[in-house]
């Protein structure tokens, strides 16, 4: 119940001092970082443990396929990150992605 309610005051705490579209540019930019970190822990869990018993065990070719859309994902990221602001593009880096985000930032604006 304390979580609930903290997460309420931070929430307007944010939207009092800052842009809404701001907030909803890093809330949707969070997502696809957490979308892309998923798609990564399916070949790093299988590099850690190869032995492993699963319920399921997807086929090696899905997981690179996965891993490749990761990528492109965090570049298409970049790509849009100068549409609200060049403050966004740092928020990206920080949060991860890195050197995808960044190309993706750089061959859209130059």
């Amino acid at each position: 119940m304390k979580a609930m309610w903290t997460d309420l005051g931070f929430n307007i705490l944010l939207l009092t001092i800052s842009n809404n579209i701001f907030l909803l540019a890093i809330s949707n930019v969070c997502y696809l970082v957490f979308i892309f970190l998923n798609l990564q822990s399916g070949w790093i869990h299988r590099m850690d443990r190869p032995d492993w018993r699963r319920p399921f065990k997807a086929p090696n070719w899905l997981l690179g396929v996965g891993a490749i859309l990761g990528f492109a994902n965090m570049f298409l990221t970049g790509m849009g990150a100068g549409s609200y602001g060049s403050g966004l593009l740092p928020y990206l880096a920080l949060v991860g992605g890195g050197f995808a985000v960044w190309l993706g930032y750089h061959l859209a604006v130059y």
